[in-house]
């Protein structure tokens, strides 16, 4: 059986600067919990190259990056966003199964190894709005891997400011980095 990803990167940070669009401006933190011992779950570009780490408390990421807003993450939100895009495929007729996740969705076909990754891309975009990487692979966890990775993603749709789709384009690691498995 083989097993396609779709992958939204970042999509706990799309979340928080959809809901909040002042915070695109500066480096942005999400927290899992309160205080100076809440753990780091994401972060901007802007944070991580500050030293920002996921996974590290707050008060040292405050201190190395004091001017980041830290708000809390909302991963409710990304889970039910999740759970949409999974039905959206299931009503499509896409898949015989989706499994929902935090930032990403399987889909399993059964025995169908092919699937027109541009199509899928576009529909997740079309439902999220978001950034989504596609890739097929033997598993669910080597599909992740990969998908995480930026590996074998053949393609990704970005939505633009107003809110709307902006065409497909080719991902900046659309070609693999590494040979294919048999």
């Amino acid at each position: 059986m083989h097993v396609t990803c779709l992958y939204f990167p970042r999509l706990a940070l799309e979340l928080a600067w959809r809901k909040r669009p002042a915070l695109r401006s500066r480096p942005v933190v999400l927290l899992d919990g309160a205080g100076v011992t809440a753990l780091v779950t994401a972060r901007s570009p802007e944070a991580a190259d500050s030293g920002v780490l996921a996974g590290m408390q707050a008060g040292q990421a405050r201190w190395l990056c004091p001017a980041a807003a830290f708000v809390p993450g909302d991963m409710r939100a990304a889970r039910e966003l999740m759970a949409q895009v999974a039905a959206g495929l299931l009503d499509r007729g896409l898949a015989i199964a989706a499994e929902a996740r935090d930032d990403h969705v399987f889909v399993y076909r059964g025995a169908v190894a092919s699937i027109d990754h541009d199509w899928l891309a576009e529909i997740a975009g079309r439902l999220t709005g978001f950034p989504v990487r596609v890739v097929t692979a033997g598993s669910a966890a080597e599909a992740l891997s990969l998908a995480r990775l930026g590996r074998r993603a053949t393609r990704a749709v970005a939505a633009s400011a107003a809110g709307g789709r902006r065409p497909l384009r080719r991902a900046p690691h659309a070609e693999p980095l590494m040979p294919a498995p048999a």
